[in-house]
């Protein structure tokens, strides 16, 4: 799906050289790139001012045809509803208000939270539904932009995976775990980057045992 997300970069068709062997010739080209900051886009350097937000929807145009097609394939697997006429016994009965989704992302080795499933029994009594994320070289980027820009809360701890910040939406609650010795790195590459999406940033300083302490 990276060519999905490049074919919105470009006017010209996308070419996989890796599958593609005829020769090309170009009058010019642009090697490399120029960076702006940590996971930032300067308006001012931009043509027509455009900023992180449009580089958001520029994500979202990019997934969202490969999202329906995974809402419509989750809709297919679920057991069909026999209809009911069963009366409704209260009448005037207040519908249940849709719980906020919490997603933790879950990680290996020295940045794992060991108590992480006491965590999310925790979220669940005070009212969250929680998913928790296990990314993994293989998965799919579409299905971590589907579970993130989905969700009201995310938590993880600090390290590249928290770069998939940026699929959230504005708004969204952004927890990051720090490790010790890491304060400024958290906030470097992570937290100054993502205030700027407009996300409400939490810190929370590790344990020298990993228990993220609630």
């Amino acid at each position: 799906m990276t060519g999905g997300i490049i074919s919105h970069l470009s006017d010209y068709q996308v070419v996989d050289f890796g599958a593609y062997m005829r020769t090309h010739c170009f009058p010019e080209a642009i090697v490399g790139l120029r960076i702006h900051n940590e996971l930032s886009v300067d308006s001012l350097l931009m043509e027509g001012n455009k900023s992180i937000f449009d580089f958001q929807d520029l994500l979202n145009r990019a997934y969202m045809p490969r999202i329906q097609s995974l809402i419509h394939e989750e809709e297919l697997q679920k057991p069909q509803q026999k209809s009911s006429f069963k009366i409704r016994t209260k009448v005037h009965e207040v519908p249940q208000l849709k719980r906020p989704k919490l997603v933790v992302i879950s990680r290996n080795g020295s940045r794992a939270i060991t108590n992480e499933n006491l965590i999310v029994k925790m979220a669940e009594q005070i009212g969250f539904q929680v998913k928790v994320l296990r990314p993994d070289p293989r998965t799919e980027l579409a299905k971590i932009y589907w579970v993130l820009n989905s969700s009201d809360a995310t938590i993880g701890v600090h390290g590249a995976a928290m770069t998939h910040f940026l699929f959230m939406r504005p708004g969204s609650v952004f927890v990051q775990v720090i490790p010790i010795g890491t304060a400024w790195a958290a906030e470097e590459y992570y937290g100054a980057p993502a205030k700027n999406t407009c996300l409400e940033i939490h810190w929370l300083p590790n344990s020298c045992h990993r228990e993220l302490i609630v």
